[in-house]
């Protein structure tokens, strides 16, 4: 699952779930993209950070292996 926000500490906004088995990713190198207004109504110069949870089989996500959240700001690489 991944969640999304403008700081590390409030990207818990849900944006896509994204199970192996929907078809909708590569297992082998999973990647997602987003439009930066449409999808996360971010404009240049905003600062948008990532945070990406992984579920087992039964989907109980399991918090405490999540990734740190990683931040860019639109031109560079700001935290992460």
């Amino acid at each position: 699952m991944v969640y999304f926000g403008k700081t590390a500490d409030t990207a818990n906004v849900f944006v896509s779930d994204l199970p192996t088995d929907s078809g909708l990713i590569e297992t082998s190198a999973p990647t997602v993209t987003y439009g930066s207004v449409r999808d996360l109504g971010l404009y240049a110069g905003d600062t948008v950070c990532f945070r990406i949870y992984a579920y087992d089989l039964a989907r109980v996500t399991a918090r405490s292996v999540s990734t740190t959240s990683r931040c860019w700001s639109r031109y560079s690489t700001v935290s992460g």
